[in-house]
């Protein structure tokens, strides 16, 4: 995802208007720099079922405890500015657990995308709009 949006917002990141960053934001929770993280229009994260690197860091409200897509959906919608998108790509085995995590967050579902032909080899994505 990165290297796409690097290459088409080539002319913007000249004129100062992009911004790109691979960091794990369990980071910014860890060390309490939350009321100075930058706001984006949009956050993209696809977060793996076996990816355990904020487990230890970031224990704040328990999230530690939270499996990958609940905590990266969660967390990730702390940088997205009010109207703005988060888009989680998940694999299609926890559509549920997506469902029922955006239950609890201050979230409007924009578009939910699914490959049908590629329901059980592909990704799917949910566009939510922080309101």
């Amino acid at each position: 995802c990165k290297r796409i949006c690097d290459f088409v917002c080539q002319s913007k990141d000249e004129e100062g208007k992009y911004f790109s960053e691979i960091k794990d934001i369990s980071n910014f929770f860890a060390v309490k720099n939350t009321n100075s993280s930058r706001k984006y229009h949009i956050v993209i994260t696809q977060p793996a079922s076996k990816m355990t690197y904020y487990k230890g860091i970031d224990c704040v409200d328990g999230l530690d405890k939270k499996d990958p897509l609940d905590y990266y959906t969660t967390r990730g919608l702390h940088f997205v500015e009010e109207d703005g998108f988060l888009v989680v790509i998940y694999e299609p085995s926890q559509e549920s657990e997506m469902s029922r995590i955006i239950k609890g967050l201050n979230v409007k579902i924009e578009k939910k995308i699914v490959v049908k032909e590629q329901k059980y080899v592909a990704y799917e994505a949910m566009i939510l709009r922080k309101v």
